[in-house]
This record gives C-alpha cells, structure tokens and sequence, in this order.
C-alpha cells in the first residue's frame, strides 16, 4: 500500500503526525543556544613589520623573506602568505583547525627572535 493512499483513508492521523512533528521541531528550536557573536578561534598568525624609508625590493629581501625561512620550522603550518610594499611587511600564517593558537604565537616569536 503506498504512503498517499493510507494518507488519503486516515487523514486524521497523518494531520496529528504532522502536528505532533512541528511541535517538536519548534521546542527543539526553542531550547536550542544560539549566540549573536560565538567564541571563535581563528587560528591565523599575523606578523606585521615596519621599516621607514626601505623600498618594496629591501623589505622582500631583507624581512620577508628571512621571515618566510624560518617559518618552516614551526610544526602545523597549513598556509603561508607574504606581501611586502613600501615600508611595510606582512606575513600571514594560517595554522590547522584545533591548533592552540596562543603556543603558536610563542613558537612564532621564538622564531622571529632567532633572526636578530
């Protein structure tokens, strides 16, 4: 017998069926937690460093860089991106989800201490 047939003979069953599943979807939703602004952990490591008067070409190959090969040494990497524009040097680091973000940044510092 086909699910539209038994529907169609017992049409008040199917009704408090459906009644009974919206209610339970509604209490659902009623007790479910919802936050305007959950924590949320980015696991992305910023390192931003300055240099007056120094040319896009001093900061690549003077900071950037120099920054760029001893990143490698931290363990979790999954992407690393640099930009280097007039006075000015950016290097993004994005680690694994579930990384703890705050032993990264004392790893990363570690190692930016290691190029002075």
């Amino acid at each position: 017998m086909a699910i539209s047939s038994i529907a169609i003979k017992r049409p008040v069953s199917v009704i408090m069926l459906m009644i009974t599943m919206v209610g339970m979807g509604l209490l659902g939703l009623k007790n479910m937690p919802v936050d305007l602004m959950p924590n949320m952990n980015v696991p992305v490591v910023m390192i931003q460093t300055t240099w007056i008067g120094a040319t896009p070409e001093d900061m690549d190959s003077l900071v950037t860089r120099k920054i760029e090969e001893v990143m490698p040494n931290i363990e979790g990497i999954k992407e690393m991106n640099s930009t280097s524009s007039e006075n000015v040097s950016f290097v993004v680091i994005e680690f694994d989800y579930g990384t703890d973000t705050d032993k990264k940044v004392t790893d990363v510092q570690t190692e930016l201490n290691n190029i002075r």
